[in-house]
């Protein structure tokens, strides 16, 4: 009777194992001061590398040999994700990272990291992004409830996620049931899209 449920955790265990373990040897190469562990920020930056590898986006965004990430006010995630993704690949694909001069610049990316301090620009980086296949990913708080698709939260001590899956979906990005799996939270989720 309840064959399926137990199923069903072994599964999702497996794959917060498998996804642990990721971060975990993306994080090796990342300096480490004497006892110190990684910092929330180069785990973030380990998280986002991940993301390029549960989202799939649409074939007119998908012919470029790079992912173009940018990094918008927030130079020190800019700096370990440079470090966390120097010679690896999605999909064939390196990865560019980038600062956008301004919201000109954002038509070009894959996916968006905004930081804290553009937090009062929010609304008008969100606006200017819609319609784009861009995956948007902030550590501000709330970030899903403004519209965007993935908010990245500490809590105790640890990094988690949250998904805006219909957010991601307006952006016509595919999320790997996998990766909604582990979210602390999936918003704007359909029946079955899990």
């Amino acid at each position: 009777m309840f064959g399926g449920w137990s199923g069903g955790l072994r599964k999702r265990r497996a794959v917060l194992l498998a996804l642990t373990a990721a971060v975990s040897a993306l994080l090796a190469p990342v300096p480490v001061v004497g006892s110190q562990t990684a910092s929330p920020t180069e785990v973030k930056a380990a998280f986002l590398y991940n993301f390029a590898k549960f989202v799939e986006w649409p074939p007119e965004a998908s012919g470029t040999t790079t992912i173009n990430v940018g990094v918008w006010g927030s130079d020190a995630l800019g700096d370990a994700l440079r470090a966390v993704v120097r010679d690896k690949t999605v999909g064939g694909r390196g990865f560019a990272v980038k600062r956008p001069a301004d919201v000109d610049d954002l038509g070009a990316l894959h996916m968006l990291f905004i930081g804290d301090e553009e937090k009062g620009r929010v609304p008008e980086i969100l606006k200017r992004v819609d319609g784009l296949s861009v995956l948007t990913v902030s550590d501000i708080d709330r970030f899903c409830d403004m519209g965007g698709a993935i908010t990245l939260v500490v809590e105790n001590s640890h990094v988690r996620f949250d998904v805006r899956l219909d957010a991601a979906q307006r952006s016509r990005l595919r999320v790997s049931s996998k990766l909604l799996n582990l979210a602390r939270t999936v918003h704007g989720a359909k029946q079955g899209d899990r």
